[in-house]
């Protein structure tokens, strides 16, 4: 019981660390490989395509339709997490409790999020002026990390406004949300 409370709480104390997951010690001896071809649900063919769905979405003040441009539980376990190992490291296993806390953190606050971005930017007809990134993209074992893009937005009476967002993934021509939330 003691060794589980500590591993959550250190799963909490540092679940990111510039912007990759860290969680616990992965399992020894277990071993996953890439998928030979993935095929994301509901993904985009290019981060442009993607921020037009969240856009129209928004607009249409459409949760479900939001929702599916992120990454599912399913995706987030079974490639995300263990592909998110640097360049040239193995992939990472982890214990199903941590694959669950994992998730349901991010999940949780992502689903905040879009509640927010539903409520701050739903239906308004917004055009994108300029996209700007927290930082460079950057790889990691099995797909490539957008970080926290920001969208200057202007609407249809002309308000300018700014839209944040969590990172967005690429598995080879596919584009997904990893999450609504920046953090």
């Amino acid at each position: 019981m003691n060794r589980l409370v500590l591993l959550l709480v250190a799963i909490t104390l540092g679940m990111f660390v510039q912007g990759r997951a860290v969680l616990a010690t992965p399992s020894t001896g277990a071993t996953v490989e890439r998928p030979g071809e993935l095929r994301l649900s509901h993904a985009a063919p290019t981060v442009e395509a993607l921020i037009a769905r969240l856009l129209h979405a928004l607009k249409a003040r459409d949760a479900e339709a939001l929702e599916r441009l992120r990454i599912t539980e399913s995706e987030y376990i079974s490639f995300f997490l263990p592909g998110a190992a640097k360049p040239g490291q193995k992939p990472k296993v982890y214990p199903d409790e941590v694959n669950e806390f994992a998730w349901g953190m991010m999940d949780t606050k992502s689903r905040y999020m879009a509640a927010a971005l539903l409520g701050r930017f739903g239906g308004h007809e917004w055009t994108v002026h300029e996209i700007e990134y927290a930082k460079a993209r950057y790889p990691t074992l099995w797909y490539e990390v957008w970080p926290n893009p920001e969208l200057l937005v202007e609407d249809e009476e002309g308000r300018r406004d700014m839209i944040e967002l969590g990172s967005i993934v690429q598995v080879d021509d596919q584009f997904k949300f990893m999450s609504f939330s920046s953090d």
